[in-house]
């Protein structure tokens, strides 16, 4: 499912969304949908509520709303029966975590506490795998008595003697 973005790369070249252009194909002047400018759709608007003896929302609603809805029911009707009825068109109350400063704020302190936790459990790591290795390579030397291959370590530090001394 994707979000109407109001046909934006078809606006961009000129032309009207898909949806209202399908609609007039399959409904003509009867069509339900309309685009164009505030004006212009006001004005429609007005005749079409005027056609239905009907009632116009979101002219001065809200301070005036980006869509306009005609019905031959009053609003505040209809919103009344919602009410009663407990009916509710929304899921809950939707909310941008990141409008809430608390969440920023957990995000700035625990990415760099994060962050250090992380680079001393590893230095930690380097320092006691460095130890190891240095006790190998001492225990290495001590038992080591011939120039056979040594393996040694990536820092070059020998790590374990392959050949022994033989006795003949």
């Amino acid at each position: 499912m994707y979000k109407c973005d109001l046909c934006h790369d078809r606006i961009k070249n000129g032309q009207i969304p898909a949806c209202v252009e399908a609609c007039e194909k399959r409904l003509g002047k009867k069509k339900p949908l309309f685009f164009g400018e505030r004006e212009e759709i006001l004005k429609i608007a007005h005749e079409r509520a005027k056609e239905i003896s009907g009632y116009l929302y979101g002219e001065k609603e809200n301070g005036g709303t980006a869509t306009l809805y005609v019905s031959k029911v009053p609003f505040d009707k209809i919103d009344s029966k919602l009410r009663e009825k407990k009916v509710s068109l929304l899921f809950g109350k939707i909310e941008n975590p990141l409008r809430d400063v608390n969440q920023w704020a957990k995000g700035f302190i625990l990415g760099p506490v994060v962050s250090v936790l992380g680079a001393v459990g590893f230095a930690l790591y380097e320092r006691k795998q460095s130890a190891r290795l240095r006790e190998a390579a001492s225990a290495g030397k001590q038992n080591a008595s011939s120039s056979g291959p040594t393996l040694r370590d990536y820092k070059g530090q020998v790590v374990h003697s392959e050949d022994k001394k033989e006795d003949k």
